[in-house]
């Protein structure tokens, strides 16, 4: 495997292996999804009027355009902090949109970190692909060992 390759699939696995982790030990899904709440509740109310049976509304409304814009930032950018900030951002949205979606199936169950394991695994997969199908930028480029620079 190359380089550049193996640089392309650190920055998601590395949030992979920290989203993961958070599963079982659930502080950073807490703190997400608690931020989540609020801004759901304020799209719902400000935007949605408050309507009862809008929330899954409210849900696509704060969760799925960050995940795309950040997606999208990530693709295109070339500056590695973006690209980094990029990547969480659309993590947590992405994982907060998912533990909505499938939320329901996790009432009274004793396997509490199954279904944030399942979210995480599929942001994190939407993730790898975007990595991994993202052109090569400019630093990313590993030159040849008979490269010389003109003097």
């Amino acid at each position: 495997m190359k380089k550049n390759s193996k640089r392309r699939l650190l920055l998601p696995l590395i949030l992979t292996a920290v989203f993961v982790a958070s599963s079982f030990a659930p502080i950073l899904q807490i703190y997400i999804l608690t931020f989540d709440g609020y801004l759901v509740a304020f799209i719902n109310k400000v935007i949605l009027s408050d309507k009862p049976g809008h929330i899954f509304t409210a849900n696509l409304l704060a969760n799925l355009p960050p995940s795309l814009i950040f997606l999208f930032l990530l693709y295109k950018t070339e500056i590695e902090s973006i690209r980094v900030s990029a990547a969480i951002f659309s993590m947590v949205f992405m994982n907060a949109f998912i533990l909505f979606l499938i939320g329901d199936f996790n009432e009274d169950w004793e396997l509490y970190f199954l279904i944030f394991l399942v979210a995480s695994l599929i942001s994190s997969s939407v993730l790898f692909f975007i990595c991994v199908w993202r052109p090569p930028g400019a630093r990313e480029h590993v030159p040849s060992d008979g490269f010389q620079p003109n003097k």
